[in-house]
């Protein structure tokens, strides 16, 4: 009964070399093949001899075979643990990138999410100053218009001191007139001696009284002057105060404008943050999955590298035993070489040769189960190279949507970048022109100011005016009764006395006009005062309203100065954003790189794994021919053994 079976390694998960030419496993010797039962003879121990040593020569050949075989798979091996050990290295680097990548990409989508709702509260921030700038603007023209109006309050008051100075020089005149009446009247007291004595101390009384409403008129003439002048200069002020307010009010119209704009902007902000957002969750999606296939590739590399470990393994041991087989060969050999030529007892060399026969049988069957683990270890190494090749494939499928997100999110960041620059610098600009304003709204507040004291000082100069113009009246009324006390004299006076009549006649009247223009000027300067009165009522207003404005304009300062630090923070997160995209884009390529690393580690994993397997399939058809040649030196044996006995 033969010692081994045929080894059916070689006939179940063969797989086809793809790369690797291994040479043909030799087919087994004819005569070994085509032995026919030994002839009872004399010469059928000689037969016998030579098909033991064509087998044992068989042998040899199919173990040196084998050994070739074997340190083939080694080297096959070998390169696959290397390979495997540089793919779980590639793979482990990608992981920590791919999570890096991950870190980055949540980094991103935090910053997106606070640019995002910064951008919107910016928004509302911005309508709100913009909305504070407007109301402001009109306060301003609205002030603007009064002052307009005070300067008209300022103009009418000039036609008023105008007529007061017309009146005022009609009142000199008809005091110049009433001296030179009262010279006459002197002159007729003088001619008439005696009778016209009374009459003179009339005509005296009333040229003093005449010189002293001429001055006084000149005075009035004098005061209303600088009142004139006082009421020009006022005038003046108030109306450059009001074209200060009215360039005022272009510029800050033109800033609402900006803002407006600024608006719009921020809403763009807001809409590529948001994008960013939905950039920053797919490619966190794509991180998962490129994470999860690099995990993947990182398990396969060990599987593989745990395959290639047994695989190193069985092929230490199959060396052992071919080792073992070699020895357990020469022996054969010689066994054999003792039987042709006749040396030693041939039943106990026959025996030794049944002995050495079942030795090889179970070497070879030692042989033949390593081969079956290699094969098993094969198939893991394969199995290990489809999922680092489904894998590496998923990665780059991963990678291309992260960089591409990536790109996606750099070019937005950067836009958004731009923009927050030109929105701090937008902002810084209004908020150096509300500056400007708060200057100018205070500096027309401190004019206003200094307007209404002289406009208080119009109403003093109005006082003094008016006590003039008592003074005046007053002469008038004493000329009037010295004019009466003349007109008594004269009637005295008979007929020397008529030319006294007549001028007192003339002297009255000059004094009843005289009153009468007082009494016009006094109406004049009730109605400056009360002119007076609606201007300070106006400069108060606009003092009030401009002060208001003050306080609001330097609201605005602060709140676009707190815009303007948003901003800042806003274009950092951009800037950072930005920072991140491009460590980002580093590590995809990285990962990438990693990955192409990882496929050409798989190929060549798959390339040293079809060696592998034909050298598998060579040692398994190996290992059947060996087994053959090993029952077929057992069976001679036994039938020699047969024949002694």
């Amino acid at each position: 009964m033969p010692l081994v079976k045929t080894s059916d390694v070689g006939r179940k998960g063969r797989r086809t070399p793809a790369v690797a030419q291994v040479p043909a496993a030799p087919t087994a010797s004819p005569s070994l093949r085509a032995r026919q039962p030994l002839a009872p003879d004399a010469n059928r121990e000689e037969r016998a001899v030579e098909q033991i040593g064509a087998a044992t020569e068989e042998l040899a050949s199919g173990l040196t075979e084998a050994s070739a075989s074997a340190n083939q798979l080694r080297q096959a091996m070998e390169q696959i643990a290397a390979g495997s050990e540089e793919a779980a290295g590639a793979a482990q680097e990608s992981l920590a990138a791919i999570q890096q990548l991950g870190h980055a990409f949540g980094d991103a989508r935090t910053e997106a999410e606070a640019a995002q709702k910064d951008a919107i509260l910016l928004q509302t921030a911005v309508v709100e100053s913009s909305a504070a700038i407007a109301a402001s603007v009109a306060a301003i023209e609205a002030n603007s218009a009064r002052q307009l109006v005070s300067v008209s309050y300022a103009e009418r008051l000039e036609q008023q001191v105008g007529a007061i100075r017309q009146i005022a020089r009609t009142v000199g005149d008809m005091s110049e007139e009433t001296n030179l009446l009262a010279l006459n009247a002197a002159i007729e007291a003088a001619r008439a001696g005696d009778d016209g004595r009374g009459f003179s101390v009339v005509a005296d009384e009333v040229r003093a009284l005449a010189e002293n409403s001429e001055r006084s008129a000149g005075e009035i003439d004098s005061s209303a002057e600088a009142i004139r002048n006082s009421v020009q200069g006022i005038a003046a002020r108030i109306r450059q105060a009001a074209q200060t307010a009215t360039q005022q009010v272009a510029t800050a119209g033109a800033i609402t404008e900006r803002l407006l704009q600024l608006r719009e902007d921020m809403g763009d902000i807001a809409d590529g943050a948001r994008d960013i957002l939905l950039s920053a969750v797919e490619a966190e999606a794509a991180s998962r999955e490129a994470q999860r296939a690099a995990e993947q590739i990182a398990g396969a590399a060990e599987e593989q590298a745990a395959g290639a470990g047994q695989a190193l393994q069985a092929i230490d041991q199959q060396s052992s035993s071919l080792e073992q087989s070699q020895q357990a060969a020469h022996v054969l050999a010689e066994l054999a070489a003792q039987i042709h030529s006749g040396g030693g007892t041939a039943g106990a060399v026959v025996e030794e040769v049944a002995s050495s026969a079942e030795e090889l049988s179970a070497t070879v069957q030692e042989l033949s189960g390593a081969a079956t683990q290699i094969m098993a270890a094969i198939e893991q190494i394969g199995r290990g190279t489809e999922i680092q090749a489904s894998a590496t494939q998923e990665s780059t499928s991963a990678l291309t949507e992260i960089s591409r997100s990536a790109e996606q999110t750099r070019e937005r960041a950067a836009a958004a970048l731009a923009q927050t620059e030109a929105i701090a610098a937008l902002l810084g600009d209004s908020e150096m022109t509300v500056r400007g304003l708060v200057d100018g709204t205070n500096d027309a507040l401190h004019e206003t100011r200094a307007v209404a004291t002289l406009v208080k000082e119009l109403e003093g100069a109005c006082r003094r005016l008016s006590k003039l113009v008592d003074g005046v009246s007053l002469i008038a009324v004493q000329t009037n009764m010295l004019a009466v006390s003349g007109s008594v004299e004269a009637a005295r006076a008979g007929d020397a006395g008529r030319g006294f009549a007549l001028v007192s006649d003339d002297i009255r009247k000059l004094a009843r006009e005289s009153a009468g223009g007082t009494e016009e000027i006094r109406d004049v300067i009730d109605g400056m005062r009360e002119q007076i009165a609606d201007l300070r009522r106006d400069l108060d207003q606009i003092a009030g309203v401009s002060e208001v404005e003050s306080a609001r304009n330097i609201r605005i300062v602060e709140q676009l100065a707190g815009l303007g630090g948003r901003v800042a923070a806003l274009a950092s997160g951009s800037a950072r954003v930005v920072s991140g995209t491009e460590l980002i884009l580093s590590a995809s390529a990285q990962v990438a790189q990693g990955a192409e690393q990882i496929a050409t580690v798989a190929e060549q994993a798959s390339s040293a794994a079809a060696q592998a397997a034909a050298a598998a399939g060579q040692q398994a058809r190996g290992a059947e021919d060996l087994a053959a040649a090993i029952e077929e030196i057992a069976t001679i044996a036994a039938e020699l053994q047969k024949a002694g006995a």
